[in-house]
């Protein structure tokens, strides 16, 4: 199952427990994707703490094609004033290219939204 970036909906606690709770398929693979900056890594891990009983991983191929289409000199400045601290976990799952162009974003508090993926993009992943 992917869940695609819900922001705060996936921190509730228990939510995404109760809510697979109507499937009664067995064990479900859980995968994240959402917007790269601190919000929407903060979400992952946040998801991952609300719902401590199931494993939740980040949809790392499709991150890996959203930093492969974003053009560091163009990247989004975030509305975002909040001043997130973020996982740096996160970076371990990356080549150490990609991980020093999500550092960058991060450092910065730009971001990739998740919208730089279309429908085609979704295929060929998972296809």
């Amino acid at each position: 199952m992917l869940i695609f970036g819900e922001g705060n909906k996936v921190t509730r606690i228990n939510g995404l427990t109760d809510y697979l709770k109507d499937f009664s398929r067995g064990n479900i693979k859980l995968y994240y994707i959402g917007d790269i900056d601190r919000a929407g890594v903060g979400f992952l891990y946040g998801a991952r703490s609300a719902n401590p009983t199931l494993e939740i991983q980040p949809f790392i191929d499709l991150y890996k094609l959203m930093v492969s289409k974003v053009i560091v000199d163009s990247m989004i400045d975030t509305d975002d004033a909040r001043n997130i601290e973020y996982t740096k976990e996160f970076l371990e799952y990356f080549t150490s290219e990609e991980a020093a162009i999500i550092q960058e974003i991060l450092d910065k508090n730009k971001r990739i939204p998740q919208e730089i993926l279309n429908y085609q993009d979704y295929l060929k992943i998972v296809y």
